[in-house]
């Protein structure tokens, strides 16, 4: 794009278009009142070879501050210089031949162009950029003619939202060759998963990572929609200082559970509000007061979805919750101080120690101007023998909680005051009150707190083809999930299968018991559990599913050298459709690797050389596999019945003596020529009837009990 000639084209170009479509207002200079406009980014049509120029462009957005003019091509040689002028609309594009690009725009009313264009794009490309005045720019780039177009397809990955449309894009060009914008192919946010990018792989990890738009695309190819779990509940803790009542206080003091994937900042103290919202007139610093309520906000970092998350509020009273942005809420809430001398209520949250340690636990005092504090553990409700050691899970034991008053605010009586406990493992005992060893103005609360047992957790899938994730962490989809402490009770494991795989179930991988076929699981986890996740490979047969009976027999039979048989179509085994005489026979010797036939003699007046069963067919008559169905037939195109299968097969395998009489079907009679052969497939598990104890004499076989009889006869064993 630097050679002399396409500069010098370029400025005939630029001057033509100036002097053409300029008004003498743009000549002379803008409005210095008019906004500037320093970047650009348009989108025109690349060339694909066998298609004439699309002259027209258009801005990436509708609302952008500028309109394309004119779109115009030149030819390039293998220097890069232009050959010829502009091409014309019914000029043929030439696969591989290089273009040069160049295109003019124009501001819109109210606008001008900066002195630099800082930034210039054509389709996705960062180009070359020309200011020609005030109001017109021109944008130059290079294209090399795709030979063709390839299809982008998109997947939703496990969105209920549709999937992008298919995108048709040039072969060798960048998926921006395809779309005007990126919010073309953008998902809306799920309730609480955040759309994030397209990725290669279904888990966007480095099984494939993010795909980048500007990346040039050679083939067919899916994308996957990546999504970022989103927090579905956030829980606060509002609490005071014990000295709000008698020093200035500038906000209140917000804290989460232990090991939230969320944070929280406080706002000053405000005594009101103005049309619902926080005021800068209205902060109050000074000391709290009784019976007034004051108000403040809580600033929230997390993920957000397409819904906001449940607000869990402790010790203040929630007002509004406004969405800042995509990572942030604000959370407006008051607090109203008791009033009166004497303290009728106090509030606290209590937070479990785990199993194992001998910590207290955590108290969040939810009542301002007062005090609390842990004064040991005991082993029985009456506080009377203190514990020392480890807290064991599953066992109870008895907290002591001191509630007083040490800066002359209430006076605190255990006879009148209600004292309310919060949190799953802690529950009020009683209020109580001892001069011996309690200080004066002041209650103690016995509180009982059971330490909830933990449990090892395992999960994995030993032979790989998906991914996992748990309720108690839902964050990126896993292939080993291994935790040492998960806390006793419900849990839901959910597997996603790879696109190449199928999940199919999960079982005990201590006892191989099977769980679930489901691939969402939810059990009471009570115990150390191992878990794996088997996944089967994904058939290219819609009709073949994980747990189909004949399911382990398509995939050896289409993996098996030589292929014994494909579907009906490339998406259709059909397993339900009836055999004929040739094609089992074909199946059947395809299963022994196909062995060349011995002799060029064909009995049969029916079968003809070039058919694709021809050599089976000679190969089963040497064997004895079959004589045909008489009159030097070999019954080509006839259907064949389950007994005749078996009996093909039993001779393959030699025609061996059943070691039993014992016959488990009342329609195989002693005496019929597929007595001994039924009798064999039972023996040997290939077959154990239709049902009810019958056989199925004079059914038609189909192809999933075709293959099937093959695989459990020639298949793997073990």
């Amino acid at each position: 794009m630097k050679q002399p000639l396409f500069r010098c084209l370029a400025l005939l170009l630029a001057l033509v278009l100036t002097v053409c479509l300029l008004p003498g207002s743009a000549l002379a200079g803008g409005d210095p009142t008019e906004e500037l406009v320093g970047s650009v980014r348009v989108y025109v049509s690349a060339p694909i070879a066998g298609e004439h120029p699309n002259l027209t462009g258009l801005p990436e957005y509708d609302d952008d501050p500028y309109t394309v003019e004119e779109v115009h091509f030149f030819e390039l040689d293998a220097a890069g210089n232009p050959m010829g002028s502009f091409l014309p609309e019914s000029y043929s594009f030439v696969a591989n031949q290089s273009y040069a690009c160049q295109v003019l725009v124009r501001v819109k009313t109210g606008y001008v162009f900066s002195g630099y264009i800082s930034y210039s794009v054509i389709n996705g490309r960062e180009v070359e950029a020309q200011r020609l005045s005030d109001a017109t720019a021109l944008l130059s780039c290079h294209f090399v003619c795709a030979p063709g177009t390839v299809t982008v397809r998109f997947d939703a990955n496990g969105s209920p939202d549709p999937a992008p449309a298919p995108l048709k894009v040039p072969m060798g060009g960048t998926i921006w060759d395809a779309i005007r914008n990126f919010d073309r192919v953008l998902m809306p946010d799920q309730p609480y998963e955040q759309f994030w990018d397209w990725s290669l792989s279904p888990f966007g990890d480095s099984d494939g990572g993010y795909f980048p738009f500007d990346e040039a695309v050679t083939t067919d190819l899916t994308l996957y929609a990546m999504w970022e779990p989103c927090t579905e509940s956030v829980e606060l803790f509002v609490s005071l200082p014990e000295t709000c009542l008698t020093e200035d206080q500038y906000g209140p003091s917000i804290s989460v559970p232990e090991g939230a994937q969320y944070e929280a900042y406080t706002d000053q103290f405000y005594l009101g509000l103005v049309d619902g919202h926080l005021h800068d007139d209205l902060v109050y610093t000074g000391p709290l007061q009784k019976g007034v309520s004051y108000y403040s906000r809580a600033r929230i970092g997390l993920r957000l979805g397409g819904a906001l998350p449940r607000i869990i509020l402790h010790g203040a009273e929630l007002i509004s919750v406004e969405r800042m942005n995509w990572a942030a809420l604000a959370v407006l809430y008051r607090v109203t101080i008791p009033e009166g001398e004497s303290l009728e209520e106090a509030r606290a949250f209590i937070q479990t120690p785990r199993a194992g340690t001998s910590d207290f636990p955590q108290i969040i005092n939810l009542t301002p101007g007062v005090s609390m504090g842990v004064q040991g553990w005991y082993s029985d409700p009456e506080a009377g023998t203190l514990h020392e050691g480890a807290l064991e899970g599953g066992k109870t034991y008895y907290a002591k909680i001191g509630v007083y008053d040490g800066t002359g605010n209430y006076i605190v009586n255990p006879q009148t005051l209600r004292f309310t406990v919060e949190g799953k493992n802690a529950k009020l005992v009683k209020l109580s009150y001892n001069p011996a060893t309690d200080a004066p103005n002041s209650a103690a609360a016995i509180v009982a707190v059971t330490i909830p047992r933990t449990w090892e957790l395992v999960v994995d899938a030993p032979y790989g083809g998906g991914r996992f994730r748990s309720d108690r962490d839902p964050g990126q989809w896993v292939t080993v999930m291994d935790f040492a402490a998960v806390e006793e009770g419900p849990i839901t494991l959910e597997a996603k299968p790879d696109p190449e795989h199928l999940f199919k179930m999960w079982y005990d991988a201590k006892t191989f018991q099977r769980l679930s076929k489901d691939a969402v699981y939810s059990f009471q986890l009570d115990r150390d559990v191992h878990i794996l996740a088997e996944f089967v490979e994904r058939l290219p047969f819609e009709d073949v599913g994980a747990w189909d009976y004949f399911y382990e027999p398509v995939q050896w039979a289409i993996h098996h050298d030589p292929v014994i048989t494909g579907g009906k179509d490339d998406t259709h085994f059909a397993p339900k459709d009836p055999c004929t005489r040739e094609q089992i026979v074909t199946f059947l010797w395809k299963a022994v690797n196909a062995p060349e036939p011995q002799s060029a003699e064909n009995p049969f007046s029916d079968v003809k050389p070039g058919k694709y069963y021809y050599k089976a067919v000679l190969w089963a008559n040497e064997k004895g596999v079959t004589g045909g169905v008489g009159d030097g037939k070999f019954g080509v195109g006839k259907t064949c019945t389950r007994e005749q299968a078996m009996v093909f097969l039993w001779k393959a395998a030699g025609a061996p003596e059943p070691q039993s009489t014992e016959n488990p079907f009342c329609d195989v009679k002693a005496g019929k020529y597929y007595y001994k052969a039924v009798l064999w497939a039972v023996e040997n598990g290939v077959t154990s009837g239709t049902g009810s104890g019958v056989f199925g004499v004079g059914k038609t076989c189909t192809r999933a009990q075709i293959i099937t009889f093959l695989y459990k006869v020639f298949g793997p064993k073990g």
